[in-house]
C-alpha cells in the first residue's frame, strides 16, 4: 500500500514509535496508581489498555480495504542466490548480534529496575527516552547513511549498545 500510494516505508514507522514512546508511560503510571497499597504492583490496568488498542485495531483494520500483489513464486531460488552472497551472510551475521543486544536490554533491563524498586512510572519514561531519539533518525536516516556509510552506522550502533550495558552497572 506504501509503494502503490508513494510513500516512504521509513517515514510510516513514526507513529509506532510514537505511540510506543506514549503509552508506556501512561501505562506504568496507571499501574503505579492502581497498585497504590496493595504491596505490589498490578498489572490489570496493563492487560485491558492492551486488550482495548487492539480491539479498537481489529476494528479499524476490518475497515480497510487493500489487495496484495502477487509476485512470481521464485523465492526459494532467490534465497538460496541471496544466501551464498558474503555480504549478506555479514549483514545477516551484525543483525543477529545487534538483535541480541537488543533482546538482552528489552528482557532484562526491567526486571533489573524492579530490583532497583524503581517504580512502573519509570519503567515507561525509560521506553518514551529510548524512543525519541529514533523519531528525528527516521527523518534524516538517509542522509546519515549516505554520509557516514554502513559500516560506520553498524560500528557506531555496537559502541552504543555496549556504552548503554556498560552504564547500566553503576545503577544499583
Amino acid at each position: 500500500m506504501i509503494k502503490k500510494r508513494g510513500g516512504d516505508f521509513g517515514k510510516q514507522r513514526i507513529l509506532p514509535i510514537i505511540a510506543g514512546s506514549i503509552a508506556p508511560p501512561i501505562t506504568g503510571a496507571l499501574i503505579d496508581w492502581y497498585s497504590t497499597g496493595l504491596g505490589y504492583s498490578d498489572y490489570t490496568p496493563a492487560m485491558f489498555l492492551s486488550v482495548a488498542v487492539l480491539l479498537v485495531s481489529a476494528a479499524l483494520v476490518i475497515r480497510l480495504r487493500f489487495t496484495v500483489e502477487h509476485t512470481e513464486n521464485r523465492m526459494a531460488a532467490d534465497l538460496k542466490r541471496l544466501m551464498t552472497k558474503k555480504e549478506v551472510n555479514a549483514l545477516l551475521i551484525l543483525a543477529f548480534a545487534l538483535g541480541t543486544n537488543w533482546g538482552f536490554v528489552s528482557t532484562y533491563l526491567f526486571p533489573f529496575l524492579k530490583t532497583l524498586e524503581a517504580p512502573n512510572s519509570v519503567m515507561g519514561m525509560a521506553l518514551l527516552v529510548g524512543n525519541l531519539f529514533s523519531v528525528p533518525v527516521i527523518f534524516i536516516g538517509d542522509r546519515i547513511v549516505g554520509k557516514f556509510g554502513c559500516h560506520t552506522i553498524f560500528i557506531t550502533a555496537f559502541f552504543v549498545y555496549a556504552f548503554r550495558e556498560f552504564i547500566y552497572t553503576f545503577f544499583r
